[in-house]
């Protein structure tokens, strides 16, 4: 993190890789509000749009945006595994009140 940080501090793509992997692991270890949950998904929309682009736009040889590319990757690969989590806990369970279409009070 010592190298990823001080890059993401300068680079939008890193920027929402580090925020959409931090917002998706807070999110696998606790409860958060839904809010987390929006935003964390929101940044790893960003991150898919700006990678999109950025390899639409790619030059061979490019070292560096290769490089750049690879780090977003590696760091989506880690929100990707997060995710089921997040999902499993999201899900209502099948004796769930909403689920079940009962509403309200107790």
């Amino acid at each position: 993190m010592t190298v990823v940080l001080p890059l993401a501090h300068v680079d939008d793509l890193l920027f929402h890789c580090v925020v959409a992997v931090g917002g998706a692991h807070l999110s696998s270890r606790q409860s958060v509000p839904a809010e987390v949950h929006g935003a964390t998904i929101r940044h790893y929309s960003f991150v898919l749009r700006i990678l999109r682009t950025v390899i639409h736009g790619l030059q061979p040889g490019n070292v560096n945006q290769i490089l750049r590319i690879l780090l977003a990757l590696a760091l989506t690969g880690s929100y990707e595994v997060c995710i089921p989590v997040i999902c499993i806990l999201l899900t209502p369970s099948p004796n769930s009140r909403v689920e079940r279409g009962v509403r309200g009070g107790g």
